[in-house]
C-alpha cells in the first residue's frame, strides 16, 4: 500500500532500474520457457500465455483501443503508431510514421479476438507472404513484418491515401467506360502477377481494390484468404473447414462457392463481377442454385446484361474487351 511504499523510498529498498530489468527478462524467459517449442516455419512467435489471459485477449473484452496502447509503447522507436484508419472482419489498421526514414506508413495488426486462433494468424502470415512475393506497381506491398510482445502479428506496408472503389462507387455511383477500362486494365495486371507465381487472390471486390488521391492508381490489396495454385512453389495447408465458404460469395466464382480446386479462373470470373459492378453501379445480386450443361446443380451469379442498363454500352466492352 502508499504507507509501505513511503516507508521503503525513505529507508532506499527500492528496486533499481537494473533490479527491474533483470525480473522483467526472467519473467519473460520462463514464460518463453512454457510455452513450448516455437514453429520455426512461421515469422511469427506464438500468443504467449500471461496472468488473467493474454494482453490481446484482454483488449478483446476492453475494444481496440487498449491494442493501440500496447502498440504506442511497444512500437517505439522504430514506429510512432499515430491513429486507427480501418477495421476489417480479422485485423485492425492504423497510420504511423517511421521517424528515421520520415515516412507514414500503415500498420495491420490482427485483431484482438482472432489473436490465438491459430487459422487466423496464418491467414494472416499468408497475406504478408503473398503480397511480398508480388512486385508489381498494382499490388499493395508489404514493408516488413514483426509481433507485439504477446505475439500479436503485424505487417508494415505503404500508407495510400485514397478511396476504395467501394466508398467511390458509394460517392460517384457508376463509372464512365474509359475509367472502367483503366481500372480492369491495372487489376487484371496485378493478377497476372500473381498468377504468374502460383498466386491466387480468391477475393476480388471493390473493397479490396484502392485508388490512390496523389495518381489515380489503383492497387489490389488484402491476401488474406490467398490461395496457391498446383503448379505454384510451395505447400498449401488446408485452411479452411468443409463448407466454409472464404470470400464474398457474391463476386466469387461457382466451384469456389462449391469448395471445388481452384485455378486463376476463379479471380478473372471476379474481375468480370466486378466489371459489371463498376459500369452499372448497382452491387451483384446473391448467388442462386441453377442446374448446368452436365445437369449437375450449382450456384452462379445471374447478372443482367449490361445493355440492360446501358443503352450506348460498348459491344466490346460487352463482350468483355477493354
Amino acid at each position: 500500500n502508499t504507507l509501505e511504499l513511503v516507508k521503503a523510498i525513505r529507508a532506499g529498498e527500492l528496486p533499481t532500474r537494473e533490479d527491474r530489468s533483470t525480473d522483467l527478462a526472467e519473467s519473460h524467459g520462463s514464460r518463453a520457457a512454457k510455452a513450448g517449442a516455437v514453429d520455426q516455419s512461421s515469422p511469427w512467435p506464438p500468443p504467449g500465455p500471461a496472468r488473467g489471459g493474454s494482453p490481446a485477449e484482454r483488449d478483446a473484452g476492453r475494444g481496440v483501443g487498449k491494442l493501440q496502447e500496447r502498440m504506442e509503447a511497444e512500437l517505439l522507436p522504430a514506429l510512432e503508431v499515430l491513429r486507427p484508419i480501418g477495421r476489417g472482419s480479422m485485423a485492425d489498421v492504423y497510420l504511423a510514421r517511421e521517424p528515421h526514414l520520415r515516412r507514414l506508413v500503415a500498420v495491420k495488426v490482427l485483431s484482438p479476438q482472432h489473436c490465438t486462433d491459430p487459422r487466423a494468424r496464418k491467414r494472416f502470415e499468408r497475406e504478408a507472404q503473398s503480397a511480398a512475393r508480388i512486385n508489381h506497381p498494382h499490388v499493395c506491398t508489404v514493408y516488413r513484418v514483426g509481433s507485439l510482445a504477446d505475439g500479436t502479428p503485424y505487417l508494415v506496408s505503404p500508407f495510400v491515401k485514397g478511396t476504395t472503389l467501394t466508398q467511390r462507387l458509394e460517392a460517384e455511383g457508376r463509372l464512365n467506360h474509359q475509367e472502367v477500362r483503366r481500372v480492369l486494365r491495372e487489376v487484371a495486371s496485378a493478377l497476372a502477377a500473381a498468377h504468374k507465381i502460383g498466386i491466387i487472390h480468391r477475393d476480388v471486390r471493390p473493397d479490396n481494390v484502392l485508388r490512390a488521391d496523389e495518381t489515380g492508381r489503383h492497387s489490389l490489396c488484402d491476401f488474406g484468404i490467398a490461395g496457391i495454385l498446383e503448379t505454384g512453389e510451395g505447400e498449401d495447408p488446408r485452411l479452411t473447414f468443409t463448407d466454409e465458404i472464404l470470400g464474398n460469395p457474391a463476386y466469387i466464382s461457382p466451384e469456389q462457392l462449391e469448395g471445388d480446386p481452384l485455378t486463376d479462373r476463379a479471380d478473372v470470373y471476379s474481375l468480370g463481377v466486378l466489371a459489371h459492378q463498376l459500369l452499372t453501379g448497382h452491387p451483384p445480386p446473391s448467388p442462386e442454385l441453377v442446374e448446368g450443361e452436365s445437369g449437375k446443380k450449382g450456384k452462379v451469379v445471374e447478372l443482367e446484361p449490361l445493355a440492360d442498363y446501358l443503352g450506348d454500352i460498348d459491344p466490346d466492352l460487352d463482350d468483355g474487351g477493354c
